[in-house]
């Protein structure tokens, strides 16, 4: 909280200056890692939210969501009017507003409420949601123009990933959003509804039926049996072609196959790669170490 006889804020210079190095302090304050959050709240009902460190930023007990939550009960509780944040996030070089909008129809802190007021270079609100709405409806098709040289790797990452999937992936936006849902472990199926009418799957575990369990660990056993035997990597294809038979189903069996990666078994776990050179997935068993090499 920022008091009266306090100095002037630094995010937005309320209130009388009595330092001449604000734009040092909160360039301090925001590159601090001593705390998990940091915000400020002015007596007039306005605030800003300066940084939050959830995993990501050091945080051991508290993830990035867990803090917005906190934040922004104690914003209702304090019948704060208005509250900015700088969204300069990023994830692997890439703005992350961006990315997390473009497979939601949202910023991450639009999750809880907050929306563009003014981007740069003068972009509009309006003009920020249209190009977003235009990178999501990007096809996926497009990556892949009729022409017989080999993949590269941006289209064998597509494929990878579309090959997982338990829906059609032919969006920018669906690819982003099954991506997200994998790394969140279904965090954004929770909060986010999909901004197209159309399913699509959030997570590799996702299951259009119900199987019994006890088919479903019947066709796994299958499974893993075959891999044993192999002893290498064995493509999807084929894989798909030996346990037809026993297994029946041609939906049990693209459902097994597909959430086999990871499964342990006498010491042993299912790796999955994806072979660049022959545009598949793999799968073996490999001893006492998880393996997962993508295109």
């Amino acid at each position: 909280m920022v008091a009266l006889h306090e100095t002037r804020c630094p995010s937005c210079n309320h209130i009388s200056l009595s330092h001449d190095d604000l734009e040092d302090w909160d360039y301090v304050q925001l590159e601090s890692p001593q705390h998990l959050l940091h915000g400020i709240v002015h007596e007039n009902g306005f605030g800003h939210l300066v940084r939050i460190n959830g995993r990501e930023g050091g945080s051991s007990v508290m993830t990035g969501s867990q803090l917005m939550d906190f934040w922004d009960r104690l914003c209702r509780y304090l019948r704060v009017r208005k509250i900015s944040v700088m969204d300069v996030s990023k994830k692997y070089g890439v703005d992350y507003r961006s990315l997390h909008a473009v497979a939601t129809g949202c910023s991450w802190y639009g999750l809880w409420g907050f929306k563009l007021s003014s981007g740069s270079f003068g972009i509009t609100p309006e003009a920020y949601s249209k190009a977003i709405d235009s990178l999501s409806s990007v096809p996926l098709s497009n990556f892949f123009p009729h022409s017989r040289s080999p993949r590269n790797q941006l289209q064998n990452t597509i494929a990878f990933y579309q090959s997982l999937s338990r829906c059609p992936l032919t969006t920018i936006h669906e690819l982003f959003l099954y991506i997200m849902g994998l790394a969140t472990s279904n965090s954004v199926q929770h909060r986010v509804q999909p901004t197209h009418k159309k399913k699509v799957a959030y997570d590799a575990h996702y299951q259009e039926e119900k199987w019994p369990e006890e088919e479903l660990q019947r066709a796994t056993d299958i499974a893993l049996k075959i891999l044993r035997a192999a002893d290498r990597w064995v493509a999807t294809r084929t894989l798909k072609a030996v346990t037809s038979h026993p297994i029946g189903s041609p939906q049990l069996v693209d459902y097994c196959i597909k959430t086999l990666g990871g499964t342990r078994t006498d010491g042993m776990v299912v790796a999955v790669r994806c072979n660049s050179e022959m545009n598949t997935v793999e799968y073996r068993l490999v001893a006492h170490i998880w393996l997962w090499l993508t295109c």
